[in-house]
């Protein structure tokens, strides 16, 4: 029977037991996903900010215009932003969409949200939906100079005049809001390429009202680049998902799915480099403890 050696011994740990390491481990850090570190670079932390800063009582346009999107995909990517605006106390929102698909991602995102975010914010105070506004260029230039002229009711049927947020919630004079010059900024998600163009004539040039990017897709069109920094006010990069989640978890408390597989990931991989450590380790006491005997029995 060949000798047992260190190395064998802890080859021969039996694999349910590292599994079952890997999956309390994956459990953990679903329900503690911050305790892993994450370096936040200057972009994501300068979008964070920005959304921060806003004053209390200001109105943001959410714009939901893209194509269809899938749940894992709004998870992902847009989610986070939405648990953001909806945890800012006193913070306006005005969501609508300049595309055909908005409506199904807004009442996608709307379930998906936590149910202690939506009982920060009250439906028709301090948020409201207008549904999906055709049109492009000219749907936005109409929605920014007179909004009842593209739309009277909210996405539900409810009509604007008995919304409070849309009758009494400007900022500047308290009376309706149907123009942009209530607008304190606007999140963008495009559409098609004319629309890009047509968001910093409008919002940026005509109106002044700042832009936030809380993609990566602003990089893939280059007639959006002449506008840098100018009206772009906040870009956030999409692929740094970990480190928004990172933020909203230590400012609100909240953790996303990006955390958890960023966490997960990590610690997985450290313990497989332990794993290898250890393994290596175990290999060089056993070719040291051989060399040994074999001195000895020389020496004898």
């Amino acid at each position: 029977m060949a000798k047992r050696t260190i190395l064998t011994k802890i080859q021969d740990i039996p694999h349910k037991y590292l599994v079952a390491v890997l999956i309390a481990m994956c459990i953990f850090f679903q329900l503690v996903p911050l305790v892993f570190p994450v370096e936040v670079e200057r972009v994501t932390q300068e979008c964070f900010d920005y959304i921060e800063a806003i004053p209390e009582g200001q109105v943001l346009v959410y714009d939901l215009s893209s194509s269809f999107l899938t749940k894992t995909i709004l998870e992902t990517y847009y989610l986070m932003l939405q648990k953001h605006l909806f945890a800012r106390p006193g913070l306006k929102i005005i969501a609508v969409s300049f595309s055909a698909p908005g409506p199904i991602n807004w009442e996608m995102m709307m379930r998906m949200l936590p149910p202690n975010l939506l009982e920060k914010k009250t439906y028709g105070v301090d948020y409201v939906y207008l549904g999906y506004i055709p049109g492009d260029e000219i749907a936005i230039s109409n929605f920014c100079s007179d909004i009842r002229s593209v739309c009277t009711t909210d996405f539900y049927g409810t009509n604007l005049d008995d919304l409070e947020l849309m009758n009494s919630g400007n900022p500047n004079t308290g009376g309706p809001i149907n123009d942009a010059t209530a607008f304190y900024a606007t999140t963008f998600k495009h559409w098609n390429s004319p629309m890009l163009a047509s968001y910093v004539r409008i919002f940026g040039d005509l109106w002044n009202v700042d832009i936030i990017a809380p993609n990566s897709e602003f990089q893939r069109w280059s007639s959006i680049i002449p506008y840098y920094p100018k009206y772009v006010k906040a870009i956030y990069i999409q692929e740094k998902t970990e480190q928004y989640e990172y933020l909203l978890g230590v400012r609100y408390g909240i953790t996303g799915i990006n955390m958890v597989f960023h966490v997960t990931r990590n610690y997985v991989s450290a313990f497989l480099f332990s794993l290898t450590v250890v393994a290596n380790v175990a290999w060089y006491m056993d070719r040291r403890i051989q060399g040994r005997g074999k001195v000895e029995e020389v020496t004898r």
